[in-house]
């Protein structure tokens, strides 16, 4: 029975780029969930129902880690969104997710890609 063995080269560089895999993911991953932030927080906005401008100038997002919350600082915007007895359903944040799925998805694809790409660097 023959014996064969091979030494691949830059291993230990590897396994040292694997162990700083949660740290760059988290990295990468924040970066691309913020970006996502600003384009649906964009997007909102252009589907918001408009009558003096204030309701879409007050929304913004607000980051935490690995979490965007995209909300209007207007007290009637749940109204709006949600709709009342007197007023139908507008809801421009869903819109605004809506319209954003294929940036969505490019963006964390390419946060995905770049973590790839650092960890698997030798």
């Amino acid at each position: 029975m023959a014996i064969i063995t091979f030494k691949i080269n830059g291993f230990s560089q590897l396994q040292k780029n694997f162990r700083k895999a949660p740290q760059v993911t988290f990295k990468e991953l924040n970066k691309a969930i913020k970006i996502i932030g600003w384009m649906v927080t964009r997007k909102a906005k252009e589907v918001t129902p408009v009558l003096t401008g204030a309701l879409r100038g007050s929304i913004r997002p607000s980051f935490q880690p690995l979490k965007t919350i995209i909300e209007p600082h207007k007290n009637y915007g749940i109204y709006v969104h949600e709709g009342t007895k007197h007023m139908k359903p507008r809801p421009f944040l869903k819109w605004g997710l809506e319209n954003s799925v294929t940036d969505i998805e490019t963006t964390l694809s390419r946060a995905v890609q770049k973590v790839l790409n650092i960890i698997s660097k030798i």
